[in-house]
């Protein structure tokens, strides 16, 4: 990506983390993002642990990139089955690809402890598949220190005005 910080490994007894830059998917125009894979060692298992993302934005992005199987873990219980449909939706691959902006990311007022965002996102109708709208209005919370999809609408949901854009990290962003 040409930047001079391009990864960044930390290693202890019973996890690891790797940092990288790499490219912002549900929104090109960004450019790119810092991924971060966080995993804990027990045994001989590892499991995939938060941080997934730094920024609200960037997580949307991941949760969409990752299998369902994974995505289910960092999204909240009550929707699930309407949420699981959404990514299968969503999530792209060689026959299935859109272009799509982030409009907003809107932090709300929530619950005590959590972090919200509205976030809006545009579909480009010239390469949208047909199943999707033009637009879509996700909910991401912060709970415990992790990132959870919690809805997913076609229309905005009231409680949240306002029309924030996205933190940008036009080029080259600091590894945190």
């Amino acid at each position: 990506m040409g930047c001079d910080e391009n990864y960044k490994l930390t290693v202890t007894r019973a996890e690891f983390e790797v940092r990288h830059i790499n490219s912002q998917l549900l929104d090109a125009s960004l450019l790119t993002r810092v991924h971060v894979q966080k995993y804990v060692i027990s045994g001989d298992k590892v499991t995939r642990v938060p941080p997934l993302a730094f920024l609200p934005q960037d997580f949307l992005d991941e949760w969409l990139r990752i299998p369902w199987e994974e995505a289910a873990k960092w999204t909240a219980s009550g929707n699930l089955e309407q949420l699981r449909l959404w990514h299968g939706r969503l999530s792209e691959d060689e026959s299935r690809f859109y272009h799509s902006e982030f409009e907003f990311v809107q932090p709300c007022s929530g619950v005590p402890g959590t972090s919200k965002w509205l976030i809006g996102v545009w579909i480009d109708p010239q390469n949208r598949p047909e199943d999707l709208p033009e637009e879509l209005f996700f909910t991401v919370a912060k709970r415990n220190g992790a990132f959870f999809v919690d809805a997913i609408a076609t229309t905005r949901p009231p409680g949240c005005p306002g029309r924030a854009y996205p933190v940008s990290t036009l080029g080259c962003p600091k590894l945190p």
